[in-house]
């Protein structure tokens, strides 16, 4: 196997998983590993000239609404981004807290998706921050991104500020449901 391989096996993990497909393995010792995927789509058939419409998967959401996505994995940050934009999100990325509260300092957003780990300044210092800014920066909905999935992560971060918690790997319906409880 090449160096790096694992990686691209789990990026592709991800999207095959977000387009709602399976990925499966076959191996032998002697000759080698098979991947493989199983995706569905459905057949639309549209009259010519039909204005487009979303998938009947992805729900109905509030235009214009900004969302703030602070993730330092490359990867992660292009997921989230791509589930977000699809559903009619406009998405401001950066790679950590630090850079998020110039971000907030500098234009308004409906809602910061926040990761916990990160370098520079964590999801939790910066999340203490906004906290601690004047009304209405302070009061700005703040989702934990987190790859601990306990049940005392979850009331970590909501005890740090965050108004909701949402673990890694993420679920394309998840993400929807709480970007439109928190920013709709």
């Amino acid at each position: 196997m090449a160096l790096g391989a694992g990686l691209g096996l789990a990026i592709c993990l991800q999207f095959i998983e977000l387009m709602g497909g399976k990925i499966g393995l076959i191996s032998s010792k002697e000759h080698g590993s098979t991947f493989h995927f199983d995706l569905t789509f459905p057949v639309v058939q549209q009259p010519e000239k039909a204005p487009p419409t979303a998938p009947a998967s992805l729900p109905a959401v509030r235009a214009g609404v900004k969302v703030l996505l602070v993730e330092d994995n490359r990867v992660n940050q292009k997921v989230a981004e791509a589930l977000l934009r699809k559903v009619g999100r406009h998405v401001v990325a950066v790679e950590n807290g630090q850079d998020a509260l110039q971000h907030i300092h500098q234009e308004p957003y409906d809602l910061v998706l926040m990761d916990c780990q990160m370098p520079v300044m964590d999801g939790f210092e910066a999340a203490k921050q906004i906290r601690a800014m004047p009304a209405p920066l302070c009061n700005i909905p703040i989702i934990a991104l987190t790859a601990h999935a306990m049940s005392d992560d979850r009331q970590k971060c909501l005890e740090g500020g965050m108004d909701d918690y949402l673990s890694k790997p993420i679920s394309r319906s998840a993400l929807i449901t709480l970007v439109q409880k928190h920013a709709d």
